[in-house]
This record gives structure tokens, sequence and C-alpha cells, in this order.
């Protein structure tokens, strides 16, 4: 996953945080997983010094059909906080030809993603050897003899084109069918407009995110999860593939009280209206260094927010027009055309 669809994947998945209420658990037990019969491996530890307020994650991933080791494996740190999802990969690492990792971070506690190369017939999977991030188990410290065995999948891919035809960059986020605000795993496009992942059985739905003037969309041309069409995964499945159109664009400029601008902020846009939790994610874009953000959004009624770092790690938002940290009672903004006036400064 390259840094683009990281940030990508952080906007989708950071709406419960932002909603400051949702305590959030599988909404479905996990399947049983297949039995792992391979031998357990005695990995030694690194001995390469890492920086004070870092933390180390080593170890072999493996096929667990054959027991070999996997090159070419990327291994992601996402943060990991109890209550609330929110998901900001933090740093990945690549599998070595013998298979072996070695991931540093910030100290912190993190859940981590397996994601095998295109190609392999492996599924991602997240330590230990779970379907999804809500399901995954939380790691913290150092951590070395990480052992990841990935089971056999089956592909998903398709297109993912503009409205004129040409080929389109965006990631694309595989959530399982029952849950918005859970994931499994995230790829982007190729030059092509091509993409392909690969997951295990099951029924699952899939995001497709990119930037303005392109609104992203759900398949099968839906504007939420759930409404979302199903994709039903027994065997490799081709063809899921998506048409993005140009949406309206709003935008805006971030400043401090003083008039600064405010880099870096993550400004989106929420659909309040679903039928799960509290709001669905709708679009999202970083600020400039001037402050400004535009995000390509379907014509509806969203409500707007801003996301910001405390500056010990935290997030924390504040919605539009500046009314505070309750959605509710921020404004609705009905985007029937484009708008350039949602600007917020910073008590």
């Amino acid at each position: 996953m390259d840094a683009r669809v990281r940030k990508l994947v952080v906007a989708v998945l950071l709406s419960a945080l932002l909603s400051g209420a949702c305590d959030l658990q599988p909404s479905a037990r996990p399947t049983a997983a297949a039995r792992i019969t391979c031998a357990p491996l005695a990995l030694s530890s690194p001995s390469t010094p890492i920086s004070t307020g870092k933390i180390r994650f080593s170890g072999i991933v493996r096929n667990a059909q054959t027991c070999a080791a996997v090159t070419k494996v990327q291994v992601a740190a996402y943060e990991a906080q109890g209550g609330a999802l929110t998901i900001s990969s933090i740093d990945f690492a690549t599998t070595d030809v013998s298979g072996l990792f070695e991931l540093v971070v910030p100290s912190g506690q993190y859940r981590i993603l397996f994601i095998p190369p295109a190609g392999s017939g492996l599924a991602s999977r997240w330590w230990i050897h779970e379907l999804s991030y809500l399901r995954a188990t939380p790691l913290d410290g150092e951590r070395a003899g990480l052992d990841m065995l990935l089971p056999q999948g089956f592909t998903i891919s398709g297109n993912v084109i503009t409205d004129t035809g040409a080929p389109l960059q965006a990631g694309v986020v595989v959530s399982p069918a029952t849950d918005y605000y859970d994931w499994v795993t995230a790829t982007s496009t190729d030059g092509r407009g091509h993409y392909t992942t690969t997951v295990p059985a099951g029924d699952f739905r899939l995001h497709f995110l990119t930037g303005p003037p392109w609104a992203s969309q759900w398949w099968d041309n839906r504007s939420s999860h759930d409404e979302a069409d199903d994709v039903i995964v027994a065997k490799d499945v081709t063809d899921i593939s998506v048409m993005l159109r140009p949406g309206r664009i709003v935008s805006g400029r971030v400043t401090y009280s003083d008039s600064r601008p405010a880099e870096g902020a993550l400004a989106f846009a929420m659909l309040p209206t679903t039928t799960r939790w509290c709001c669905e994610f709708a679009g999202t874009a970083y600020t400039d260094s001037d402050g400004r953000f535009r995000i390509a959004l379907p014509e509806g009624t969203y409500r707007v927010g801003f996301a910001f770092d405390d500056g010990e790690g935290r997030l924390y938002a504040l919605w539009w027009p500046g009314s505070g940290t309750d959605m509710d009672r921020s404004s609705p903004v009905v985007v029937d055309r484009d708008r350039n006036d949602l600007d917020l400064e910073l008590p």
C-alpha cells in the first residue's frame, strides 16, 4: 500500500472516533480459523539498536499450507485504541527473500496487517490470524519472533475508470459486509486502472476512493456501505469494476485564530443518516500549506468536520461551522452545487 492509499484508509475509518460515542466491536463472531499445521520457528531477535521512544516488531511470514517463507509481503502497523476506531497507518515494512521483516515505529499500541503480493494466492491477515482490524490482537512493546501464517484465498479484481473511459488511480478498501467500521484489506489500482486483492471466502463490500474532481463510490454504483452490493467470494471474482463520476467540489480554508494556515488537518464529509452507528464517511482531503482543502462529493446533505492531533498523539475533531466536537450540533451542509465557503477558524 502506498502512502496515498494509507491516507485514504485513514479517512474512511476515522468516523467512529469523531462521533465520540461508539464502542466498536465486531458485529459477528469470527469464524473458526483453519487449523495451523506448521511447526513454530525459533527466530533470533534483531541486534541492531533502535532509537529511544521507538519499538520494533520483527518475525517471519509463511504460507499456511506449505509452511514456506513468503517474500514481498507488506507488513503495516496501524494505531490501536480501545473504544474507538482510530486507524492510521504509521509505517510499513516488506518481507525479504527469507520471509523476514523488521518494522520500527513510535512507542504505542498497534494492530498489524500483512498484505501478500499479487499473484501469491494468499489472503491478507491481521495479527494473529484474524480477518479484520477489529478482530486483530493489539501489540505494544518490543515483539520479536512473530510467525505469521497466511492462508490461501480468492481474488477480487476489476477496473476503475472515469466517465470518459480513462483509467483512474484509486484506492480500494475491502470491508466485511456486516461492518462499515471495520476493514479487511486495501489496495490500489495500477497505471491501467486495474486492481487485484486476495481475501478468504466470505461476503464483502468494496469502497473506491480517489481525489477531486472524482467522487468516491461503493460497489455497485452506491453512495454508502449500507446501500452497497455484496461481493460474495467463494471463488475468484472478476470485473468488480466501477466508473467514477465528477462530484460537486466542497472547499474552504482552515486557519488558526491569528490567521496562520493550518496545514495537514483532515477535512471530511459525513453522511449522518445511515442505519449503522453515528454516520458514514463520504469524502476527505488534507489541508495544504495554505490551509486549503477540496473534497468531491455526490449531491446530498452532509456534516463537515476537521480532525487534528492534540500534540500528544490523540485525535480530536471540530465540526463546521466551528460549533465544537459534537456532530449533532453542527450545521447541515447542502451540496447541490460547488461550494467554497466552508472555512474554519481554530480556537
